[in-house]
């Protein structure tokens, strides 16, 4: 896969605020500390695309990173639902916003959720997915931080994941390590094919 250019648009605290463009949007979706940002900086192919922390929660506003080249796009950094450090009001602020963007965002096209491998899936991911579905959107399932698990086992822990995703088949989730790279060329396939697929 070429280098491909990808410039930081703008962040959003509502709806409203959201970049105006014509291109499709792909968000990123998942629990504080499931290892999105990394997910996002690998598959961008830079170490500080996102912001990366320890702490869970760090991403509270929608960040919006235009792609340029063959397939041009807009990826969208969503807050992690789930633990965070930080008062109800901003929770409650930013949970507002990520679903006012879910089920509003017109180009929006497709929302990739993050799952860590080895947590085998989390109810409150499986209602997420549920969310999802109801509002008609393309979901890719990925599951982060594949290096963790050996390859021997890895095939049983995506089964797992997807038993507590409420999936039917392991193979819909794609295993990802931001340290190997592993999955981020197939992830590409996928959003590039959804994106063409929101053009015609």
């Amino acid at each position: 896969m070429k280098a491909l250019r990808i410039d930081y648009l703008k962040s959003a605290g509502r709806l409203d605020e959201c970049p105006r463009h014509n291109l499709a949007e792909i968000a990123f979706l998942g629990r504080s500390n499931v290892g999105k940002s990394s997910l996002l900086n690998t598959l961008a192919g830079l170490k500080r695309l996102a912001r990366v922390s320890s702490t869970p929660g760090r991403t509270r506003r929608l960040h919006f990173y235009k792609v340029h080249g063959p397939t041009p796009m807009v990826l969208v950094d969503l807050p992690g639902f789930g633990y965070a450090k930080a008062s109800k009001s901003e929770k409650n602020a930013w949970t507002k916003a990520m679903t006012d963007y879910l089920n509003k965002r017109e180009n929006l096209v497709g929302v990739v959720l993050v799952t860590d491998i080895r947590r085998g899936g989390t109810d409150s991911e499986s209602e997420v997915i549920s969310a999802l579905e109801e509002q008609g959107r393309q979901i890719m399932l990925v599951a982060t931080k594949a290096d963790k698990v050996a390859k021997n086992r890895l095939l049983n822990s995506l089964k797992t994941c997807a038993k507590g995703l409420g999936m039917n088949k392991a193979s819909s989730i794609i295993p990802f390590s931001s340290k190997t790279k592993q999955g981020r060329m197939e992830l590409w396939a996928k959003i590039e094919e959804l994106v063409k697929g929101a053009d015609k």
